[in-house]
């Protein structure tokens, strides 16, 4: 029978017998042993590191030959300043969450403290709603006079525009006036309407919470 060839990984084995049974005979006895590569790619087993492998991957071993641990390649500087930004991110993120659990369990404790029931919630939400209605009521009131005021003063400039040396520079500055207040009432019932849907998504979300913490509870 032809013997087999011996695979590279026996020869490492076979290697790595032989340097630690003559270890002995040429340094004193340590309790580890690094398997190392030079630059060559020679392969070197020694009780201490060359200082500029001491950065690279390497294996020990004990005098028996077992293999104990690897030790991988030391980071790059770029590479540490990735692991540094990775780190910090993942801080700025546990801190996050914690502020959001904190924001979360005083949203649960106002809950509490204020409703009793989704009634309440419910009470509570139709009185602002009521309340802003009321507002954008008198606002569409004030237009409402303030407009038959502007007819009323463009009919009178109309008038004195006809009239032969007639001025209507101060009417149409008290248009302009008139004009202004419409406008503003108007852009205040457009930000009542707003506040409507916005109560409207709050305590929505009021009784949707309010009903999980029932259901944890009971």
């Amino acid at each position: 029978m032809r013997a087999q060839k011996p695979t590279a990984q026996r020869l490492t084995t076979l290697a790595t017998g032989l340097v630690l049974a003559l270890a002995p005979l040429t340094a004193p006895l340590a309790d580890e042993l690094y398997r190392w590569t030079d630059d060559d790619g020679n392969v070197h087993y020694s009780d201490t590191l060359p200082a500029n492998k001491a950065p690279d991957a390497r294996d020990i071993y004990d005098r028996a030959g077992r293999h104990l641990e690897r030790v991988d390649a030391a980071l790059s500087e770029e590479e540490r300043e990735l692991e540094r930004e990775r780190e910090r991110q993942e801080q700025e993120a546990e801190e996050l969450r914690r502020r959001q659990a904190a924001e979360q369990a005083e949203y649960d404790r106002m809950l509490r403290h204020t409703f009793t029931s989704v009634e309440a919630i419910q009470e509570a939400r139709d009185e602002r709603i009521e309340n802003l209605r009321s507002s954008v009521q008198l606002a569409r009131s004030r237009i409402t006079r303030h407009e038959e005021e502007l007819e009323r003063l463009r009919e009178e400039a109309a008038q004195q525009e006809r009239v032969s040396g007639g001025n209507p520079k101060p009417v149409h500055e008290r248009i302009e006036e008139i004009q202004a207040r419409v406008d503003r009432q108007e852009g205040f019932i457009q930000r009542r309407q707003a506040d409507k849907d916005e109560i409207r998504r709050t305590f929505g979300n009021h009784i949707e919470r309010f009903r999980e913490l029932q259901a944890e509870e009971d």
